[in-house]
Formats: C-alpha cells, sequence, structure tokens
C-alpha cells in the first residue's frame, strides 16, 4: 500500500473496507473501476422472441460457492400451493453444471412436487446459452453470502436487455439491479418475500425492456477508464530516474503499481 501508486477495486464496498482500515493518506490511491461485459458478444441475436406462455425465469451458468436456489424453490412451491402462480404457465430454467454435490436439488424438487416447474439442462456452447438467455422471459440471478461483490453474470443480463430477478443480500449486487431499473432484488432468507416478489415479477411487461445506462454494463467503458488510470501513473524511464526512489526495489513496485482484485476486460 505504501509504494503503490493506485490501488484499484472493481467493487466500491471493498474500496470502502480498505478505506475504513487503512490510514486517510492512502486513501487519494483508491479507485474504483468495476467490471463489464462485451457488448459485442450480444450483437445479432435473435433477442425479440422472448417466452410469453409459459413464462421461463432462467438462471444461466453452474451453480456453486453456496448458490443455492433451495429457498427459491420453497418459496415457488408455497405460491403454487396458494394459487397465486400456475404451474401450467411457468417454467424456472437452470441451464448450466450443477456443481452443488453436498445438495441433491432434483431431489428437492421431488420433495416439493415441482417436477413440472423446475427444468435441469446441461450446459451449451457459448452461443447458445446466450441466446437463451436473450429469449427468456426473466434472468434469474442468485447471490447469497456476498454484501461486496458483483458476479460477471449481472452485466450480461443487463446488456440483453431482459427483467431480472435477484436472490441476493442487501449490497452491491442489489444495488445494481435496482439500478437496472427493470428487475427485483430480494433478501435469501425471506421466504415469504421471495414469493411475494416473484409473484409481482411475473406481472412485469413482456418481451424486451429498455436496456440500462450502458455505463452499468459495458466493459468497453471499464477498460477505457483502466487505460486513462495507467496513464495518469506510468512516466517515460526518465522522469522515473529524475523521481526515483533511493532503492531500486521500491522504485520497482512504485512503477508497476498495485491492482487489487481487478480483472476488467
Amino acid at each position: 500500500m505504501r509504494t503503490a501508486d493506485r490501488v484499484v477495486f472493481v467493487a466500491q464496498g471493498n474500496r470502502e473496507d480498505f478505506e475504513r482500515h487503512y490510514p486517510a493518506t492512502f486513501r487519494r490511491k483508491f479507485v474504483t473501476v468495476s467490471n463489464g461485459c462485451d457488448p459485442a458478444e450480444f450483437e445479432g441475436l435473435n433477442a425479440g422472441a422472448a417466452s410469453v406462455d409459459p413464462f421461463v425465469l432462467l438462471h444461466a451458468g453452474s451453480l456453486y460457492a453456496g448458490r443455492t436456489p433451495l429457498p427459491l424453490f420453497r418459496a415457488l412451491a408455497r405460491a403454487i400451493s396458494a394459487g397465486l402462480i400456475d404451474p401450467s404457465r411457468f417454467r424456472l430454467r437452470f441451464l448450466g453444471a450443477q456443481g452443488m454435490h453436498s445438495v441433491d436439488l432434483p431431489g428437492a424438487v421431488r420433495e416439493l412436487g415441482l417436477e413440472r416447474v423446475v427444468e435441469f439442462a446441461s450446459r451449451v456452447p457459448r452461443r447458445q446459452g446466450l441466446q437463451a438467455m436473450a429469449q427468456a422471459s426473466g434472468l434469474l440471478l442468485l447471490q447469497p453470502g456476498h454484501t461486496a461483490s458483483v458476479p460477471g453474470k449481472l452485466y450480461e443480463y443487463m446488456a440483453l436487455g431482459r427483467p431480472i430477478f435477484a436472490v441476493a443480500e442487501e449490497g452491491e449486487t442489489a444495488e445494481l439491479v435496482r439500478k437496472a431499473g427493470h428487475g427485483v432484488s430480494v433478501i435469501p432468507d425471506d421466504e415469504d418475500a421471495i414469493s411475494e416478489a416473484l409473484v409481482a415479477f411475473l406481472r412485469y411487461p413482456q418481451g424486451l425492456v429498455k436496456k440500462p445506462d450502458p455505463g452499468l454494463f459495458d466493459g468497453m467503458l471499464r477498460a477505457r477508464e483502466l487505460v486513462q488510470l495507467l496513464g495518469t501513473i506510468v512516466q517515460t524511464p526518465r522522469d522515473r530516474m529524475s523521481s526515483a526512489p533511493a532503492t531500486a526495489s521500491v522504485e520497482s513496485e512504485s512503477t508497476t503499481g498495485t491492482m487489487e482484485g481487478t480483472h476488467t476486460p
């Protein structure tokens, strides 16, 4: 921290944690450059043919690291039992590998009587997966247990212009879903709230919605920010030599800088 020119965070919550921990004199070095996706990946997709009947809520990608859908399963079963959701007109679809070896998700689906509603599909090639996302009625995001991180999937969801249903802790992800303007975020440990939010979500307009500000999801904009940042800290060798610290080891670290947690495109 002492020898870095800048310290880059991809989430504002992480930056705030460091600001609380380190002396105020370090804070001028802290910069947030969020992640994003490549909008070019979504060109040419048939994004206008969203599923209308049944309503398809799609989770695209693997389930891992505690991203369990069990609270959503129970909330869905409750809404169906109360007659608030017609099981013949709703599908909860999971596209990708099921990496939660300690949880029997198909068994939970059978136990709750959701066999006709919940579907599991194997991984597909990238382009095919993007097409499935583009044609879904809504897109599901699972982010329990994390308050200061944003999954890359959320940026892709926003770029596709589909309503987003997030089961996430209050924090960075939930705030970003709300900023997108066409989604809802509900905490994972309140199944009543999940059930109510899901019923309300099914009333969302079908088809494409207005995409949020590209500044929320466009990774190319973030890359430009990072380029500009690097331009402010990288000096020519002569400039460096004229202002070099006394020891070569400190010089090397200072020239390199520190990129904490950065994986921007």
